[in-house]
């Protein structure tokens, strides 16, 4: 379990993750536009049966480009497959090929808890996807300078460097991390930012795609020597019980 830190993490009702769906689909368009296209150009290189989108509100269907067999919602709203709160993760260990948390440590009451949940159940050589609103950009710089009471601007913005951090302490390992919308909230898409921004300062856009994979362990056996014979299945006993055995096997003798 990863530590938690001294400060308790502000909470989130029902209310904000509906609010910050409907924004998403209203002055977020092209927040959500833009994370759409991150999706839509590397969803379709993974395999696998299972994927799980873990939403803030209501799903907005981020893994329409997966090509896995069964594609679930997990959120607290009632509209999604799962209605289950993120911060007690409830999907079973090694149970999901691919993770989807979209804005998903921005908003949860613990988010700590969240990528946890999410690294245990990703099966061997699974794929976590992260998206976030990223602190170090226009959009962060923007955010210091406004009230933090209305969405999206309420969200937590936690960094890629933090979210990679946290996963490697969970045995996944970083692929790659892609941002995008470089210019300022008001005109997020605006041509020469979007520019600039992709040449200058690629990874701090107002959002970020991270991809990892659960690390597995392997084993190579040790080479054996030719003719050698291979050793059988032993178990591991105390000395103290060898020593015993002996001295009885030993007893036996001299009483015969």
């Amino acid at each position: 379990m990863l530590p938690l830190g001294s400060q308790p993490f502000r909470q989130h009702d029902d209310a904000v993750h509906y609010a910050f769906s409907a924004w998403l689909e209203d002055k977020g368009k092209p927040i959500l536009a833009a994370e759409q296209r991150l999706l839509a150009d590397y969803l379709p290189s993974l395999v696998g049966e299972t994927a799980l989108e873990v939403c803030v509100g209501k799903p907005l269907g981020m893994l329409k480009a997966a090509k896995h067999t069964h594609c679930w919602q997990l959120s607290r709203q009632a509209c999604a497959t799962i209605r289950a709160n993120p911060s007690h993760w409830p999907i079973a260990r090694r149970a999901v090929d691919l993770v989807l948390l979209h804005h998903s440590l921005d908003f949860a009451d613990n988010p700590h808890q969240v990528i946890n949940g999410a690294a245990r159940s990703l099966s061997a050589s699974g794929i976590l996807i992260v998206i976030g609103f990223q602190p170090l950009s226009l959009w962060g710089l923007w955010r210091l300078f406004t009230k933090r009471r209305t969405v999206p601007w309420c969200a937590r913005h936690v960094s890629a460097n933090k979210v990679s951090e946290w996963l490697s302490v969970l045995g996944c390992e970083v692929e790659q991390v892609q941002s995008a919308c470089f210019g300022w909230p008001q005109r997020v898409e605006q041509g020469v930012w979007q520019r600039l921004g992709a040449r200058f300062w690629p990874r701090y856009g107002a959002v970020y795609m991270l991809v990892a994979r659960r690390r597995t362990a392997m084993i190579r056996p040790l080479p054996q020597r030719s003719g050698a014979m291979a050793m059988p299945p032993v178990v591991g006993v105390s000395m103290n019980t060898q020593a015993s055995n002996s001295s009885e096997c030993y007893q036996e003798k001299v009483n015969e």
